[in-house]
């Protein structure tokens, strides 16, 4: 390969991508779940890195909860990973406190989640920190989200903090 080449990769490859945003701050509170008391307890199988285990709930949409040393988050989407096996619930409605559901345009989401409507990215990140007793922690919320046909067909947070 030209050396030319090479040096516009390598260029390219480093530049920060558009497809997420970071901002400094607090992540909304909402952005947690609703309803999981609803849910009841299951048998957590360790299937990830650092410890990650979590639940399946539900099938068309599912439900996956999870946690690991680091962190704790949520996954909700249309249809349930291959290789999870799911938990039948009551109830197929999940979102989180903040009223983000699938089936919602980007538009919607958007302002429900409290962003500029003219945010684009598909990945948001806020970064914070926090005191625990002496220390002072990082805290980062991440959120995704994937859009088919201009509609949420699948969205997960997950928090992380880590001195």
């Amino acid at each position: 390969m030209n050396l030319i080449i090479r040096i516009i990769l390598a260029i390219f490859i480093s530049m920060p991508t558009f497809a997420q945003l970071t901002i400094k701050g607090i992540a909304p509170e909402g952005l947690l779940l609703a309803n999981l008391e609803e849910l009841g307890l299951c048998q957590a199988r360790i299937y990830g890195p650092h410890g990650l285990s979590g639940c399946c709930f539900g099938s068309n949409p599912y439900l996956t909860v999870m946690s690991n040393v680091v962190g704790e988050g949520y996954e909700i989407g249309k249809n349930v990973p291959d290789g999870l096996s799911s938990i039948d619930v009551k109830s197929n409605k999940f979102g989180n406190k903040l009223g983000v559901e699938l089936g919602m345009s980007r538009a919607d989401v958007i302002k429900k989640i409290g962003l500029d409507s003219r945010t684009k990215q598909d990945t948001i990140i806020w970064h914070s920190k926090k005191m625990i007793g002496e220390r002072e922690y990082d805290v980062q919320t991440w959120l995704e989200m994937e859009f088919e046909e201009l509609l949420l067909v699948r969205f997960g947070v997950f928090t992380t903090t880590t001195n």
